[in-house]
């Protein structure tokens, strides 16, 4: 394999510690695999002396089989360089302490579960399906040492308080470590034991960080401490693509890497195998809006100009959008390109409903790589589904089930009905139904008339839904129930745009009609909220930016590229508005061949303006 003058730079490295700056489509992976065989055949490292550490099993896994394809003379299976992941490499030194060894890890989705049980226990209401999202993260957090003191944007002190210790204390009962953990005590242990440290030291001389740009500060103080001795610490990453701060990675860790390691040899991996000259040319244009960056000249092997390569649209809505992108899927198709080359990127999937209904409508199938549709997977169609749940329970349509008080208890107060969580006994001494919970309600307030007449009238539009099918019983809710108004009252004292719940409420609505009965509804939910990421139908790949970092495609649909959309609304902060820049960087050099970028004059018949980062191709 032949390499260019940085290549080579940056696979002959020897000693001492190097930063390199490895640009999008710049060979980063092979840089890193031939590096490692060179430090075996040329400078007789032991194999087994080589750590590489990534952030994802599969990225390790490719490393691994891509350097045994390098067939390296001498090395085996049983003697070679360690390919691994932050989390599974620091678990393996935890696990060879004693009393470490019986601890399992928290996967992300137990974590969830086990959390909401504590939001449950500790009677915490949880609104909207990001509440989880944010919750987890200030969790984090705080045990990352990020936050520096217990609060929360979305608790009240004292409730989270409560849930951060019970959270905490479950984990110790149960001998579980979440991922947090793993990287705080193995800090804690490398900094207090010396002899463990000094073990590993012996074992590990050269070090080589994959992805550096979305090293957290934890994390980069582990391999500090574990490279302090011989400094052999080459890392590879690029600060443009650096774009998971809501899991503590930080672009400024790369200069600071320059700050602890000033002898450091740096190289500029700036040759692009992936972007024609015009993406690349056009994707500097966005990336160098930001400040405080490192300065890279990006070059291209063939400098031939093609018009197509890259175009940026206006349209007048976001139906005239989706039919723009639908027409051309269908030219570029006609041109010989395969479905699965083909990716529209989306910064939020508030819109995922539409824009999958109009392509479906122009015969285009679709590969989603977006494991639910939001608006299904939102509060309010959880609410909707809970109600027609109790109800059928009410009526014996469906048994009892496992969790039928935890889908009770959600809609007890949706529209609020002043009924205390208290009523429902915590323990066993009742059998698990919607009569029972009724008895118990009924007892608890059996001198408070008012209360007694809202459990009437709860009771009553349960019964009435138990013979709506899915349709009647959504728009009852809405409409008879009160839900409308709880939720107005929801957004007014949460400061949120009601017209995108009444549009969910319109969404869900629409979704119902044909249906007959309740099971017919989840079988539904279950369609909208599979994965469709692991079936075999082939389609164009529709995902968020996020999902496509170290994906590409011969042609790749950025739409939707107004303010409040990218960059999001919800990134405010100076540094906040830097990472969704290199967000749309990160998109844009995606693609091999086409990039089509597009924006609306109109976003749900209100007046849109194009994002900011756009303004440099005006």
């Amino acid at each position: 394999m032949r390499f260019n003058q940085s290549q080579s730079r940056a696979i002959d490295h020897f000693r001492g510690p190097s930063l390199v700056l490895a640009g999008p489509g710049s060979g980063k992976t092979a840089v890193i695999t031939y590096r490692v065989k060179n430090l075996i055949e040329k400078y007789h490292i032991p194999p087994c002396k080589i750590l590489v550490l990534t952030f994802s099993k599969a990225a390790a896994r490719e490393m691994e089989e891509r350097f045994f394809s390098l067939q390296t003379s001498g090395v085996k299976k049983e003697n070679c360089p360690v390919f691994g992941t932050f989390h599974g490499f620091f678990f393996s030194v935890l696990r060879s302490v004693e009393n470490n060894g019986q601890k399992k890890v928290l996967s992300s989705a137990k974590k969830r579960i086990l959390l909401q049980e504590e939001c449950i226990r500790l009677h915490i209401d949880q609104e909207e399906d990001s509440f989880w999202e944010t919750l987890e993260h200030e969790i984090s957090r705080i045990k990352s040492g990020l936050a520096a003191m217990v609060s929360s944007s979305i608790l009240p002190p004292e409730s989270f308080q409560l849930l951060f210790e019970a959270y905490e204390a479950a984990l110790s009962a149960n001998q579980l470590l979440d991922f947090d953990d793993i990287l705080s005590q193995t800090l804690e242990l490398l900094s207090l034991r010396k002899d463990i440290l000094s073990s590993l030291q012996d074992h590990f001389s050269f070090f080589l960080i994959d992805e550096f740009q979305d090293v957290s500060q934890i994390q980069y103080s582990i391999m500090n401490l574990l490279a302090e001795r011989d400094r052999n610490l080459f890392a590879v990453g690029d600060d443009d693509q650096s774009i998971y701060s809501f899991r503590g990675a930080s672009a400024g860790i790369m200069k600071q890497f320059l700050l602890d390691y000033p002898e450091a040899e740096r190289i500029l991996l700036n040759v692009n195998y992936r972007n024609p000259t015009p993406i690349i040319r056009s994707a500097l244009k966005v990336i160098t809006g930001n400040p405080d960056r490192f300065q890279k000249e990006i070059l291209c092997p063939s400098n031939a100009e093609d018009p197509d390569a890259f175009s940026l649209r206006e349209e007048e809505n976001l139906e005239s959008e989706y039919f723009y992108i639908a027409e051309k899927i269908s030219s570029i198709l006609q041109q010989g390109i395969r479905l699965d080359q083909i990716a529209i990127l989306l910064r939020s999937t508030t819109d995922l409903s539409l824009l999958r209904r109009i392509l479906l409508q122009q015969g285009i199938p679709v590969k989603e790589h977006i494991s639910t549709d939001p608006v299904f997977d939102s509060f309010l169609c959880k609410d909707m589904t809970s109600y027609m749940k109790i109800a059928s329970s009410l009526s014996g349509q469906i048994s009892n089930e496992q969790g039928i008080r935890g889908e009770f208890l959600r809609i007890l107060n949706r529209p609020s009905r002043f009924l205390s969580r208290q009523a429902l006994p915590d323990n066993d001494s009742l059998p698990e139904s919607v009569h029972s919970f009724f008895s118990s309600l009924s007892r608890y307030y059996s001198y408070h008339a008012a209360a007694t007449e809202r459990i009437a009238r709860f009771k009553e539009d349960l019964v009435i839904l138990a013979s709506c099918a899915p349709y009647a019983a959504i728009s009852f809710i809405w409409n008879r129930v009160g839900y409308k108004e709880y939720i107005k009252e929801y957004c007014r004292n949460n400061h949120k745009d009601y017209s995108a719940y009444e549009k969910m409420f319109s969404v869900l609505l629409a979704a119902s009609k044909g249906l007959v009965s309740f099971r017919q509804w989840e079988e539904l939910l279950q369609e909208k909220k599979a994965d469709l990421s692991d079936t075999e139908n082939n389609g164009v790949h529709i995902m968020t930016i996020h999902a496509s970092k170290g994906l590409e495609f011969d042609t790749v649909f950025i739409p939707d590229l107004n303010e409040g959309l990218l960059p999001h609304k919800k990134a405010p902060s100076p540094e906040q508005i830097q990472e969704e820049r290199r967000l749309l960087y990160v998109a844009m050099t995606r693609t091999r061949s086409r990039l089509l970028l597009s924006y609306v004059r109109d976003y749900h018949n209100k007046k849109a303006t194009r994002s900011r980062f756009l303004d440099c191709f005006f």
